[in-house]
């Protein structure tokens, strides 16, 4: 950018696609004919501590102090861009605190690979049967208990001998206290399906991740 002048010397973005590969994340535009020019980015982001969040550089001046001590920021110091007009970093914290952890127990497999591209605003970690989902719960319980819901189907066909509900039931059991719901399209008794799920979603992916969106 050339103060004082119009137009400009051409390198802002390749000033900013170098920025954002350095730090492992996307660039790219979107441009058609009487529509404009859509520019874009990602970066990765991390879970923020309040620890990690008071040593982060508050201005380009400290950034710039920052690394030029040697230091490197870890991955949960990464920011997701630089608002010029206060000259302050916007930090990951606020993204990062949006994202919510969904635990899907499905047999269908198509259905958990569209679950897992169509929840954009989620982080779906699937399984196909509920011994799979109780191994990786021994193998890793805060995952489980960091999750805003856990969707169970309720027959699984010959990839388990557990339905949803006794799934629910076990979960119960063991003090879970995450927001449990049923995809299924089938008919159940409503005072089991209360005592066990806070609400049953539509079987179909796409409507099951809208209504689980506004529920949780």
């Amino acid at each position: 950018y050339s103060a004082g002048k119009k137009g400009g010397t051409g390198l802002g973005l390749a000033i900013a696609k170098k920025i954002v590969l350095a730090h492992k994340g996307e660039i790219g535009c979107t441009s058609g004919p009487h529509s404009g020019t859509e520019f874009w980015f990602t970066l990765p982001v991390s879970e923020f501590t309040e620890e990690s969040v008071k040593t982060l550089p508050k201005s380009t001046h400290e950034l710039r102090e920052y690394y030029s001590k040697g230091n490197v920021l870890d991955s949960s110091q990464q920011y997701v861009g630089v608002s010029t007009e206060r000259n302050s970093l916007i930090k990951t914290k606020e993204i990062a605190l949006r994202r919510k952890i969904v635990i899907l127990v499905e047999d269908n497999r198509l259905f958990r690979e569209t679950w897992e591209k169509l929840a954009s605003d989620m982080d779906v970690v699937t399984f196909a049967n509920p011994e799979d989902m109780i191994k990786a719960y021994k193998d890793n319980e805060e995952l489980f208990r960091k999750a805003s819901a856990i969707v169970l189907d309720n027959d699984f066909g010959p990839e388990s001998s557990m339905s949803g509900f006794a799934l629910a039931e076990l979960l119960k059991g063991a003090g879970f206290k995450t927001p449990l719901f049923l995809s299924s399209g089938g008919d159940f008794n409503v005072t089991e399906l209360k005592r066990l799920f806070t609400n049953q979603i539509p079987k179909n992916p796409s409507e099951g991740i809208q209504l689980l969106s506004s529920l949780i």
